[in-house]
């Protein structure tokens, strides 16, 4: 009986290994036949997704497509660093301001360079005329900047300043 027994026991445990080894088998098979079905259907939105954009645009010919809008790059002139004492006499701060100017072509940076000195003086009648709060503010840094445009074309013409950029402006 011994004897029985012990085969008996071998042969469960094969059958119990085999059903393990079986169910791995299976689950693996399960789980291929599960992506492949979920890739086809990300294949078939995906397709669908591109007619329907595909009919949408050409339903609506009238309809012309935006123009890319290529921006040009112009040549920009830094300015050395102002710091100047703002108006407000009963707490002495200082304005800490580097401009940057854009020029409409390259000939305008050799009449910049020769007219640099008349430039800075011009923003330095400017700049010590404000207070904290005329500077501090999105409206006054847009009139600061204005004014200091409008006032740096007069004294530079022929270099056709076409915008003015701050790089730094530092109340202390």
């Amino acid at each position: 009986m011994d004897k029985k027994t012990q085969q008996g026991d071998a042969t469960e445990e094969k059958a119990s290994g085999l059903s393990i080894k079986l169910l791995v088998v299976i689950m693996v098979a399960v789980a291929v036949v599960i992506l492949t079905i979920m890739g086809a259907g990300i294949l078939i939105i995906q397709n669908k997704m591109a007619a329907v954009m595909e009919e949408t645009a050409a339903a609506r010919p009238g309809e012309a497509q935006k123009p890319v809008v290529q921006r040009t790059f112009r040549p920009v002139y830094t300015l050395k660093t102002f710091i100047v004492p703002l108006a407000s006499p009963e707490n002495h701060r200082f304005l800490r301001v580097t401009l940057a100017l854009e020029l409409g072509d390259d000939k305008g940076r050799l009449a910049l360079q020769t007219h640099l000195a008349q430039i800075r003086e011009t923003i330095h009648g400017i700049l010590p005329n404000r207070t904290v709060a005329q500077v501090v503010t999105t409206e006054g840094k847009a009139i600061l900047r204005d004014e200091i445009l409008k006032r740096v074309r007069t004294v530079l013409p022929e270099a056709s300043v076409t915008d003015l950029y701050y790089m730094e402006l530092v109340v202390e």
